[in-house]
C-alpha cells in the first residue's frame, strides 16, 4: 500500500529525536545472557557497595552470579550516580559503582569485588558502560578493568584492561593492543568486546561508543581466545589487597565508574552488540527477560504497587496475585510521543487472563494464548503529555508470573519543520544511522546518485511486534535537484523492496505500510534509496515508523 500525502498533518516542532525515551530494559538479545550487574542496589544507603548488593540481575532472589567477597580502602568498591547514557540506552537505577583506589607514592589499593563460580572460556561477548578517570599511579602504563577467569598457570581467562586509554585484550597465549581509540578521562563510554573462538585465527572486535559521539569498532586477530577459563570473574584489579601495595598488578587498578556489565557465553553479531548497548531502543519501554523465569523481576511482597521508569528491575513486582492485583507503570511521554499508537505487550510465565487500563481507559481483558503473550494496540487517544499510567490487573483466582512487559513500537528522528539543518551532510556521515544515537550528525540528509544513495535506518523489535503487527514508515521531501524537479525513491526493509515510488514535489509527505513479512525479531533495517537514473539528490526532513493494527498469524520467536 502506498499513501501520498501533499498536505502536511503532524508539523510538530521543537523535538530533535522523538523516541519513548523511558526504557528501562534490555532488548531480546539479554534474554540468554549468562550475567548481567546492573549496579544499582544499595540497600541500606550507606553508600558502600557491599556483597549483598552486588547482584547478578536474572537471578535477583536466587543462586546466580552475586559477587563473593569485596574489597577497598573503604571496605569495597562505592556507589556513585550514574552520569550519561552515550548509545541512547537506558540508565540503570540511576546509579553507578566507583572504583576509586587510594595511592600513596607508587603504593596503590585498589577498590574490587569478585565473583566466584563464573569464567567464561571461548566465545565470549563483554558488554559494559564506563567512564575512565585516568590512571591509577601515573608511572604505571597498564589499567586493569575485568578478569574473566584468568589463570596463567593453564593459560586460561583473559583481561580487559587499557594501555594508555586504548583498549586491549590479553591473554597468556597473546596479547592484541590497539583496539580502539583512547578513552577520554572523565568521559562515559558504551563498549563491548566480541571474542571469536576460531581454532588458531581467532578474531576480537571492541566497539567504543562515546557520550555525544558516535559508535566505531577495530577487530584483531590471532590465537588469543583460550578454550578455558578459570571458575571466577574480578573486577577493578587482578588480585584483592587489604592495605597500600607497592607492586605492578597494585598499581594497574581501574580507576573510574562502571555503570552496568553483561557476558554472554558466545559472540553476539554487529546488530546484536548494538542492540545491547542501546538496550533497549528507546522506541519501547521494556521490563524484564523474556526467558520464563521470573526471579530477574523481584518477589510481589517485596515491591510496591507503583513501578517508575528507570528504576530499578528490583523495584518492579513479578507477579500479580489475589492479595496484590495489579502494578502500574508509570510512564512519562512528551507532546509528540502522546499522540502516537503504541502497543502494550505482556509475557507471562504461567498463563491467565490480565486487564490493561492506560490512564482513565479500561482495555478489554485478554488471555494468553499457548505462548503466553498478550497484546494490546494502544490509540494515541489514551495517551497524555506528562505522565501516563499504563496498569495491569489480576482478577484470577490464583497468580500470574510477569516474564516481561514492553511498551512502544514507535520512533521518529528529526523535527518536522521543512528543514534538514540537524543531519549532516551524506559524504560527512556513514550510511548506516542507529535510530538511538542521540547524535544526528551521524545521519545523512540526503540520498544522491551514485556512491551515497542509500540510508540505512537500523532499528531492533521485539518478535511480538514484528511477527504480529503492521507498521507505517513516513517522511516528507523538502528538497530536490538536477536533472527532474523530483526523484524517484525505493523504500526497503531487510533488503527487500517494499516500495518504488515515483517522482513527488517538494513537500510531500510520503508514508509506506510495512507488513510483518517484512520484519524480523531483532534488528531490521529500513533503506531510502536513490532510484532515479537523472542526476539528482532527495532530502528529508523527518523519518518516522508508527505501529498500526494487530495482523496476527503464525509467528516463530526468535528471542
Amino acid at each position: 500500500m502506498q499513501t501520498i500525502r501533499k498536505v502536511i498533518t503532524c508539523g510538530l516542532v521543537g523535538v530533535f529525536t522523538v523516541l519513548l525515551t523511558v526504557q528501562s530494559a534490555a532488548g531480546g538479545v539479554y534474554d540468554d545472557v549468562a550475567a548481567w550487574w546492573h549496579f544499582d542496589y544499595d540497600a541500606n544507603s550507606d553508600g558502600k557497595a557491599q556483597v549483598g548488593e552486588i547482584k547478578d540481575q536474572r537471578v535477583w532472589d536466587g543462586t546466580a552470579r552475586h559477587a563473593s567477597s569485596v574489597s577497598g580502602p573503604l571496605g569495597s568498591p562505592q556507589w556513585t550516580a550514574d552520569e550519561a547514557n552515550p548509545s541512547g540506552g537506558v540508565r540503570y537505577g540511576g546509579k553507578s559503582m566507583l572504583f576509586n583506589p587510594t595511592i600513596s607514592g607508587t603504593a596503590c589499593w585498589p577498590a574490587t569485588f569478585k565473583v566466584n563460580g563464573f569464567g567464561a572460556p571461548g566465545s565470549v561477548t563483554l558488554v559494559m558502560r564506563l567512564r575512565w578517570d585516568g590512571l591509577a599511579v601515573g608511572s604505571e602504563t597498564w589499567t586493569q578493568i575485568y578478569f574473566n577467569g584468568f589463570d596463567w598457570a593453564n593459560s586460561g581467562g583473559w583481561v580487559f584492561g587499557l594501555l594508555n586509554g586504548v583498549p586491549y585484550h590479553y591473554t597468556r597465549k597473546g596479547n592484541l593492543t590497539g583496539l580502539g581509540t583512547a578513552l577520554t578521562v572523565g568521559q562515559w563510554y558504551d563498549l563491548a568486546v566480541v571474542l571469536t573462538d576460531n581454532g588458531v585465527t581467532d578474531t576480537v572486535t571492541c566497539y567504543l561508543w562515546p557520550d555525544g559521539g558516535s559508535p566505531a569498532n577495530v577487530t584483531k586477530s590471532g590465537d588469543v581466545v583460550p578454550s578455558n577459563a578459570g571458575s571466577y570473574t574480578q573486577f577493578g584489579c587482578e588480585f584483592q589487597y587489604g592495605a597500600l601495595t607497592d607492586t605492578a598488578n597494585a598499581r594497574r587498578a581501574f580507576k573510574g565508574a562502571i555503570n552496568h556489565t553483561a557476558v554472554w557465553n558466545r559472540a553476539l553479531s554487529e546488530g546484536e552488540v548494538y542492540e545491547a548497548l542501546r538496550a533497549t531502543h528507546p522506541a519501547t519501554f521494556r521490563i524484564g527477560l523474556n526467558n520464563a523465569i521470573l526471579n530477574d523481576l523481584r518477589a510481589e511482597y517485596e515491591t510496591m504497587d507503583e513501578y517508575a521508569v528507570n528504576a530499578p528491575w528490583h523495584t518492579m513486582r513479578r507477579a500479580l496475585t489475589t492479595a496484590r492485583r495489579t502494578v502500574t507503570i508509570k510512564v512519562p511521554m512528551t507532546a509528540l510521543q502522546a499522540q502516537m499508537d503504541q502497543v502494550v505487550h505482556v509475557d507471562t510465565t504461567t498463563g491467565g487472563s490480565l486487564t490493561l487500563i492506560v490512564n482513565s481507559t479500561t482495555n478489554e481483558v485478554k488471555a494468553t494464548g499457548a505462548d503466553k503473550q498478550i497484546s494490546w494496540f494502544i490509540p494515541a487517544e489514551q495517551f497524555v503529555t506528562g505522565t501516563n499510567s499504563v496498569t495491569l490487573r489480576y482478577d484470577g483466582a490464583s497468580w500470574i508470573g510477569i516474564d516481561c512487559v514492553e511498551i512502544g513500537g514507535t520512533w521518529q528522528v528529526g523535527v518536522a519543520d521543512n528543514n534538514y539543518a540537524e543531519f549532516e551532510a551524506e559524504s560527512l556521515a556513514p550510511d548506516d544511522f542507529y535510530i538511538t544515537n542521540p547524535n544526528l550528525k551521524a545521519l545523512e540528509r540526503a540520498v544522491v546518485i551514485g556512491g551515497e544513495k542509500d540510508i540505512n535506518l537500523l532499528f531492533p523489535l521485539s518478535a511480538e511486534l514484528a511477527g504480529n503487527y503492521a507498521f507505517t514508515y513516513t517522511t516528507r521531501l523538502i528538497n530536490q535537484g538536477g536533472g527532474d524537479a523530483a526523484h524517484m525513491l525505493q523504500v526497503l526493509v531487510n533488503d527487500t523492496v517494499v516500495q518504488s515510488l515515483p517522482g513527488q514535489p517538494n513537500g510531500t509527505t510520503v508514508t509506506v505500510r510495512i507488513d510483518p513479512e517484512y520484519l524480523q525479531a531483532g534488528q531490521n533495517k529500513l533503506t531510502l534509496r536513490y532510484n532515479d537514473a537523472a542526476t539528482g539528490w532527495i532530502l528529508f526532513d523527518y523519518h518516522r515508523l508508527e505501529v498500526r493494527e494487530r495482523i496476527g498469524g503464525t509467528l516463530i520467536r526468535l528471542y
